[in-house]
């Protein structure tokens, strides 16, 4: 199964079930409980695809899944330390299907659970490397920070097998489209995480501090574009941290709610999560040039009334987003020329 352990994924298991891997054992992104048809094929739902080709894709594999699914890649357990863990918090777990997170030294694995009845009754997040605990422990505070019902709820932290786990309440619905402009749920949602408290300076601000308060080279670049948001206050918000179209579910109720906050702050920037939104959508969806990315974003955040942005003020909140997930990227470990970290750095080096 490649870089993913067996044993990993053993720990993951429901008892007495066996388990299949999609695509393949050899670099699996899924893994969906081997029983009966119906179960193949709502447990296969769960495989990641965002850009329409990948949708597609998906599609080919769950009705592979479904039909013939093959050997199974993990023969079922007698015991399961997920059962053991989440047995008081979520009684009557039957299924579980297992997300591979990406490759790398901060790789998780999110569990998606149900009962008998097939009623989804809680994801679970795990990780057994430090960044991967790491990001863990920083979901787990932000859930009990964050606005009610902006969220799921966290139900139990504690080690797993050879890891860190976390167990929190389901949340149902449908993932964003991944277009630009952003779903217009988006703005309300980014209003609900703007806590009443007075603004403050720029050079007070937290999260332009902890930007600029650094000691390497790279932070000089960033100053000129941090001095044309100095004019004004800002407040201090609720920051998502990785605020994308497959992070964000909405109901049927109209409402929008985030999932996978480990890279969120108390501490955040106002309109920084919506310009990582677009950036991500622009840089993996529509495979962008940064040139071209960049003319789009500073035209649609400064259109926007209701951001108060001028053009100047806007640039530089795009490439400031962008230095900062370039930073996110390397404290994740991932290499500085991988094709996401060179993307964000011609952005911010984009003239």
């Amino acid at each position: 199964m490649g870089a993913v352990s067996s044993s990993t994924i053993r720990t993951l298991c429901v008892p007495r079930v066996p388990m299949v891997a999609l695509p393949g054992a050899g670099r699996p992104r899924l893994f969906i409980p081997a029983r009966r048809l119906r179960d193949r094929w709502r447990a296969s739902s769960l495989y990641p695809a965002s850009r329409p080709t990948a949708r597609v894709y998906r599609l080919f594999l769950r009705l592979r899944a479904t039909i013939w699914p093959g050997d199974a890649s993990i023969l079922p357990v007698e015991s399961s330390p997920l059962s053991d863990f989440v047995a008081t918090a979520v009684p009557g777990l039957e299924i579980a299907a297992i997300i591979v997170g990406t490759p790398g030294p901060g790789r998780k694995f999110t569990v998606a659970l149900w009962d008998k009845a097939w009623n989804l009754v809680g994801f679970l997040k795990y990780g057994e490397t430090a960044v991967a605990r790491s990001r863990i422990q920083n979901e787990f505070k932000m859930l009990g920070e964050i606005p009610e019902g902006v969220g799921p709820r966290a139900i139990k932290i504690g080690p797993l097998g050879e890891g860190l786990a976390l167990l929190v309440t389901p949340i149902e619905g449908r993932h964003l489209p991944a277009s630009l402009p952003p779903s217009r749920l988006v703005m309300p949602f980014q209003k609900s995480l703007q806590p009443h408290t007075p603004r403050v300076p720029l050079e007070r601000h937290p999260w332009i501090r902890a930007l600029v308060d650094r000691t390497d080279d790279e932070v000089a670049p960033m100053l000129k574009w941090v001095d044309a948001l100095s004019s004004k206050t800002w407040a201090v918000v609720f920051q998502h941290g990785d605020f994308a179209p497959w992070n964000l579910l909405s109901g049927n109720d109209g409402s929008l709610r985030a999932v996978d906050w480990e890279y969120g702050t108390t501490d955040g920037f106002p309109n920084a999560d919506l310009a990582y939104y677009i950036i991500q959508v622009g840089a993996l969806i529509y495979r962008w040039k940064p040139e071209r990315a960049l003319r789009w974003y500073v035209r649609y955040l400064s259109s926007q009334p209701t951001l108060g942005l001028s053009s100047g003020e806007a640039a530089a909140l795009v490439r400031i987003t962008a230095w900062h997930a370039y930073q996110q990227g390397l404290v994740d470990q991932h290499p500085p020329d991988s094709p996401p970290q060179s993307w964000r750095r011609a952005l911010w080096d984009t003239a």
